[in-house]
C-alpha cells in the first residue's frame, strides 16, 4: 500500500493519513456523489453508492496484492475524515496510439493481453467541499510525497490531472512535478505529471 505493511499511518502537522476501512464506505459515498467534488474525477459523474462500494474493494484489495492504495485523510484536532489522498496502481502504455495519447489503466481494470505497458504509482487527493481553502491538499499530499521518497524510492511517481484541473496543476507543479504527455482512462483525457526524482526509471516516450 501506499503504507509499508509495518507502519500504521503518515502523520503532519494537523492531519493523519491511515488506510481506508469499510466503515468508512459512507463518507465517501456521499463526498463522491457531490457533483463538484466528482468533476476532475475518473469519468467526472457523481458516482453511485454502488459505484464508491466497488471503488473501496478495490482500494482494500491493492493494499493485500500490491502495497498501494489511497488513504483516509483525517483532521488530528477532531479526528473528523475530511478527505483521501495516497498512491494507485496505474499502467500507461508505453507508445502513444495515432492521435498522440496513451491509455491508461487503473488497478483493478487490466490492461490488454500483450500491450506493452509501463507501471507508475499515481499520487492523488480528493476532500470533501467543507475542507477545501484550509491548505489541507498541500499537506496531505506533502506527507505522503515525503514518505514516498524515503520508504518508496522505487516508485515511479505521476499524476494525472485533468487539464482543466487548475487547482491541482499548481499544486503538483510546486513539488517539481512536470508534464509528460497526454493519458485517455475512463474516455477521458488526463495529462501526466511525473514527480521529480533521478533515481527512479524514466517514461519512455
Amino acid at each position: 500500500m501506499t503504507l509499508l505493511s509495518a507502519d500504521k499511518s503518515i502523520e503532519t502537522e494537523r492531519l493523519v493519513l491511515r488506510r481506508i476501512s469499510r466503515d468508512d464506505l459512507p463518507f465517501y459515498s456521499r463526498i463522491h456523489a457531490d457533483p463538484d467534488v466528482a468533476r476532475y474525477l475518473a469519468h467526472g459523474n457523481p458516482r453511485s453508492h454502488e459505484e464508491t462500494a466497488a471503488w473501496l474493494e478495490a482500494v482494500v484489495d491493492s493494499y493485500r496484492a500490491l502495497e498501494l492504495g489511497q488513504l483516509a485523510i483525517t483532521r488530528k484536532s477532531d479526528g473528523a475524515l475530511v478527505g483521501r489522498t495516497g498512491v494507485s496502481h496505474l499502467q500507461t502504455e508505453r507508445h502513444p496510439g495515432p492521435d498522440g495519447t496513451r491509455l491508461g489503466y487503473y488497478f483493478p481494470t487490466p490492461a490488454p493481453e500483450g500491450a506493452d505497458l509501463i507501471t507508475q504509482a499515481e499520487l492523488g487527493y480528493t476532500l470533501e467541499r467543507s475542507a477545501w481553502g484550509h491548505g489541507y491538499a498541500r499537506e496531505a499530499v506533502s506527507g505522503v510525497w515525503n514518505y514516498l521518497r524515503t520508504k518508496r524510492p522505487d516508485l515511479l511517481v505521476v499524476s494525472l490531472i485533468h487539464p482543466e484541473n487548475t487547482r491541482s496543476i499548481r499544486l503538483a507543479t510546486r513539488f517539481g512535478a512536470t508534464i509528460a504527455d497526454r493519458i485517455t482512462s475512463w474516455d477521458r483525457p488526463y495529462d501526466r505529471y511525473v514527480w521529480p526524482d533521478g533515481n527512479k526509471p524514466s517514461i519512455e516516450r
